[in-house]
C-alpha cells in the first residue's frame, strides 16, 4: 500500500539498468510498472507512465503505453477518449497487436453496456470462414460472459479446426457457465480422450464435479494428475484442497488449502474455502481471518461470505 515508494523504486532501478545497457531488463520493469498501476487503479499515475511509454523507442512499451492510457481514461470515465486511443494505436500496429487492441475496444464497449457497438465490431469476424477469425469472435463473446453467443461460434471453430485444443477447452467452459453441464462434461471427457495430460481440463472437470458433490473419487484423481503436471499452480492446489474437504479429509484439506493460500495470495475463493475448512475443524478465529481476507480481496460472492461471518459472530457488524 505504499504506491509512491514502489514507483520510486521502479524508476530508480529502470534508470540504473538503462545506464548499464540492460535495456531488456529495464523494459521488463517498465512494463511491470504499468501493470501495477493498472491493478492499483492509480489512473493519474498510470496515464503519466503510459505517456512516457508511448514516447519511448520500444515497440512493446509503446503498445503497452497505449493500452495503459486507454485503461486510465476508461477508469476515469472518459470512454470515448479511451476508445480513440486504442483506435489510433491500431492504425500502426502489427496484425496480432491490432487484434488485441480491437479486443480491448470490444471489452470496453461491453463494460459500458454499449452492446450494439461491440456487436458491430465482432460481426465481420463472425461472418468469416477462418478458424482464427471465428475464434476471435468467440473469445470476444466469452470475455463478455455471453456464453450463448460464444458457444455456436466455438462449435464452428472446432468444425473448421477439429484438432485445436484451446477452442475445445473454451467450449467446455462456456457450456458449463451456461448451465449445460452434461454437454460440458462430455466435451471435457472427449478432450481428455485425445489429451489425457491436459492439465487445465483435468482441473476444470475435477473441480466441476467436486463443486457439485459428484464423482468425488474420480474428481480427486483428475485433480491430483493436474497438480502432478503443474505443482506450483495455485488454482489446481485449491481444487485439490476443496476435493479433500468434500470427501471429509479435513486435515488434508487444511494442509493443501493453506498451501494454496501461500501460492495464490489474491484469490478470494481460496480463502473462502480455507474458512470453510477452519469452521469444520472448529477453528473459529482462523475461519474469521480467512473469510475477512476473502472479503478484503473483493470477492464476487461477498454477500455469501458476509453471511458466513455473521453466522460466526451474529452480534458483530461485518464490513
Amino acid at each position: 500500500d505504499r504506491l509512491d515508494d514502489a514507483m520510486a523504486l521502479y524508476d530508480r532501478d529502470i534508470a540504473v539498468l538503462e545506464a548499464a545497457g540492460q535495456e531488456d531488463l529495464a523494459e521488463h520493469l517498465a512494463l511491470r510498472k504499468l501493470t501495477l498501476l493498472d491493478e492499483a487503479e492509480a489512473y493519474d499515475l498510470l496515464e503519466s507512465a503510459a505517456n512516457e511509454a508511448i514516447d519511448s523507442g520500444s515497440e512493446a512499451l509503446r503498445f503497452a503505453g497505449h493500452v495503459g492510457r486507454s485503461q486510465a481514461l476508461a477508469g476515469r470515465g472518459d470512454l470515448d477518449a479511451a476508445l480513440e486511443t486504442l483506435g489510433t494505436a491500431a492504425q500502426t500496429a502489427e496484425d496480432a497487436r491490432r487484434r488485441e487492441l480491437l479486443a480491448r475496444r470490444i471489452g470496453l464497449l461491453f463494460d459500458a453496456a454499449r452492446d450494439d457497438e461491440a456487436r458491430r465490431l465482432i460481426e465481420p469476424f463472425t461472418a468469416a470462414d477462418s478458424a482464427d477469425d471465428l475464434f476471435f469472435a468467440a473469445q470476444a463473446w466469452y470475455r463478455a460472459e455471453r456464453w450463448a453467443e460464444a458457444i455456436p461460434l466455438l462449435e464452428r471453430v472446432i468444425e473448421a479446426a477439429p484438432e485445436a485444443v484451446t477452442p475445445y477447452f473454451t467450449l467446455g467452459a462456456a457450456l458449463e457457465r451456461n448451465g449445460e453441464i452434461d454437454r460440458a462434461v462430455s466435451t471435457f471427457e472427449s478432450l481428455l480422450e485425445r489429451m489425457p495430460d491436459h492439465a487445465p481440463t483435468l482441473n476444470y472437470l475435477g473441480y466441476l464435479w467436486v463443486d457439485r458433490g459428484e464423482n468425488l473419487e474420480r474428481a480427486l484423481a483428475l485433480i491430483e494428475t493436474a497438480v502432478a503436471i503443474d505443482p506450483e499452480n495455485g488454482a489446481y492446489i485449491d481444487s485439490l484442497g476443496w476435493a479433500h474437504f468434500r470427501l471429509g479429509d479435513l486435515d488434508d484439506a487444511r494442509r493443501v488449502l493453506e498451501w494454496a493460500g501461500r501460492l495464490v495470495v489474491d484469490d478470494p475463493t481460496v480463502f473462502e474455502h480455507l474458512g470453510d475448512v477452519y469452521v469444520a475443524l472448529g477453528e473459529i478465529t482462523s475461519a474469521r481471518r480467512a473469510y475477512q481476507r476473502a472479503l478484503d480481496l473483493d470477492s464476487d460472492d461477498a454477500d455469501r461470505i458476509r453471511t458466513k461471518l455473521a453466522d460466526l459472530e451474529p452480534n458483530q457488524d461485518i464490513r
